[in-house]
């Protein structure tokens, strides 16, 4: 995990607390954001200006704080595929695949 800002920290730290993940927007990115919509009941999504991280577009931190995915763009490569790895299938798709079980 990068040294952030402590304003930053103080708004990804109480999440990580409540043993949620964050994505963190760093960009204030939509893609970002839009990323992570349907898991907002496994992820919360913070939006923050950090001068700490001038080269990051986002963070993708685990309840435990290692970072599971980060991005230098806001382009999300990778960020669906790590958000599914670590919380499961989106919501709409968690149900409909739970539906034909």
């Amino acid at each position: 995990m990068p040294d952030l800002d402590p304003d930053t920290w103080d708004l990804v730290a109480v999440p990580l607390r409540q043993g949620r993940a964050v994505l963190l927007d760093l960009a204030d990115s939509a893609e970002i954001r839009s990323a992570a919509a349907r898991r907002r009941d496994r992820v919360q999504v913070i939006t923050a200006h950090d001068t700490s991280c001038p080269d990051l577009a986002g963070l993708l931190i685990r309840p435990d704080g290692y970072v599971a995915w980060a991005g230098a763009t806001t382009d999300t490569d990778g960020l669906p595929q790590a958000l599914t790895s670590w919380f499961g299938a989106p919501a709409e798709a968690a149900a409909t695949t739970a539906a034909h079980h």
